[in-house]
């Protein structure tokens, strides 16, 4: 995938890429961002099936805190209080101590440009529940700004496809969940501005085929900007919608300008 992320974006040229405060080789650009994008669960308290799959979400730290950040929709009639990442060691699962999301969204008037929410895994973090290393650590500084040129994008995410559950059968309850086995896939694709409104964008896949897009919502979308020679890595936004070929994303301004207000009492928040 390095290669094809040189040949694609024309990056051979460059010997390192700016990556937040590293200078990474352009070979390793796909395995440095793809550590930002985790999957999402539903904590169900069920000893058959511990958790449900929520899709994919971003792991960002932003002003000394640490949020995963998602669509609205992929937890919408969820208990906040039981939306979880993985844990470190024997911390399986762990959930959130606060979320934050638009409440026009409770109205019936939905809105692609403010579907995301963000739960605060701050405590989680700071208890070494979660490892802070996971959360990535530039997005208050590495975003894109106008005139900015873009060469290409990549989004990290959890296809539904992708995934594996192993069962075993269970005389009192039936099947059973053992593992997961969670498995991550890159897109790469074309940066093609503004989208069907002004706080959303397109990237087409330079694919033939997405597939299934179910899970692909809250994934990450990193850009990479700049020419002759001189490239970084940009925090572009997040998914909402996907198929045919075509990821449409929230930008990051709109992910920003929440995450600020949720050190205030502007929006939700449930602990």
């Amino acid at each position: 995938m390095g290669q094809l992320l040189s040949d694609i974006f024309g990056i051979r040229v460059a010997s390192f890429v700016r990556c937040g405060d590293l200078w990474i080789s352009p070979r390793e650009i796909e395995t440095h961002i793809s550590r930002y994008s985790e999957h999402l669960f539903f904590y169900t308290h069920f000893l058959e099936w511990e958790v449900s799959r929520r899709g994919s979400c971003f792991l960002a730290g932003y002003r000394g805190r640490s949020f995963a950040i998602c669509t609205y929709h992929q937890v919408k009639n969820f208990n906040p209080e039981f939306i979880a990442v993985q844990g470190e060691g024997e911390h399986r699962y762990v959930t959130a101590g606060a979320m934050y999301w638009d409440t026009r969204l409770d109205s019936a008037d939905w809105d692609d440009a403010i579907d995301f929410a963000a739960f605060d895994f701050s405590q989680s973090v700071g208890q070494g529940l979660v490892d802070r290393g996971r959360f990535c650590s530039w997005l208050g500084s590495e975003y894109l700004r106008s005139k900015e040129k873009v060469v290409g994008a990549i989004i990290v995410g959890f296809a539904d496809s992708d995934q594996r559950d192993d069962l075993e059968d269970d005389e009192s309850t039936g099947s059973k969940l053992t593992h997961m086995l969670l498995s991550k896939r890159i897109f790469v694709g074309e940066y093609c501005g503004d989208s069907y409104q002004n706080e959303i964008f397109l990237i087409k896949y330079f694919g033939d085929n997405i597939g299934s897009h179910n899970g692909l919502s809250g994934s990450p979308v990193f850009l990479i900007c700049g020419d002759a020679g001189d490239f970084c890595v940009k925090f572009g936004g997040l998914v909402v919608r996907a198929g045919n070929g075509q990821f449409h994303c929230l930008k990051h301004t709109a992910i920003r300008r929440l995450l600020d207000q949720s050190f205030g009492d502007s929006r939700k928040r449930i602990v």
